[in-house]
């Protein structure tokens, strides 16, 4: 989301376009002077730094979700990504 108008279309009718309470969380990998590095991003809204992530639209798999949200948050296109593992969380405790 890159602006408020969207952030604000999100949070009035965003069920209408995503699945409701599933989300994608991308850890992104690299090395940089031999050391391992993981890509964090800010995003509109959010004051700390966090993983790429956002919602899945209700007509995308979770893998087309990831390389979406991967190239809306960083601009980056073409990586590889592997999908290691879902979690399900039920509201009960």
């Amino acid at each position: 989301m890159d602006n408020l108008e969207e952030l604000q279309h999100f949070f009035s009718q965003g069920y209408l376009d995503y699945r409701p309470c599933l989300s994608v969380d991308c850890a992104i990998f690299g090395y940089h002077n031999n050391d391992l590095q993981v890509l964090l991003t800010k995003s509109l809204g959010v004051t700390m730094w966090c993983l790429p992530a956002g919602y899945v639209k209700k007509e995308e798999s979770l893998e087309q979700a990831a390389t979406r949200i991967t190239e809306d948050r960083t601009g980056m296109e073409n990586l590889f990504l592997k999908h290691f593992k879902a979690f399900w969380r039920s509201g009960k405790k």
